[in-house]
């Protein structure tokens, strides 16, 4: 390619993007876009870069299938499209006004893991 007269240097890609492109965020909101749609709108989906937060409300235990349906279509999507969590940096938080031993709580699982997703009491928020 070349701008101002001036070329760049040729180098071969053989899969994903280069890290710290200029492009890369945006090819990989591309390449995830699909996965809104995928999940559905029986729970709530935020999407920041990599990182993917489901929400849902908790009222009755049946209400946490919501939860683990959502989990289960993201484990689809991600085997489709060869693209796999880091399940370490994987967490469930229940937040609540009740009090603890009211909140429905349930072990979330992704796929046939044997543990379950760890459970944490607090959270980072995009800024």
């Amino acid at each position: 390619m070349s701008y101002n007269d001036r070329k760049s240097g040729e180098f071969i890609v053989n899969s994903g993007v280069p890290q710290g492109s200029h492009l890369g965020p945006t090819l990989f909101l591309l390449f995830i876009n699909d996965i809104v749609d995928k999940l559905g709108n029986e729970v709530f989906i935020s999407i920041f870069a990599d990182d993917l937060k489901i929400a849902s409300a908790i009222n009755t235990p049946e209400d946490t299938q919501k939860i683990q349906n959502a989990i289960s279509k993201l484990e689809s999507w991600c085997n489709e499209n060869d693209l796999h969590l880091n399940l370490d940096k994987c967490s469930v938080m229940s937040v609540s006004n009740r009090q603890e031993r009211n909140i429905i709580k349930v072990d979330y699982r992704y796929g046939h893991s044997d543990r379950p997703f760890k459970r944490v009491t607090e959270q980072k928020i995009w800024v």
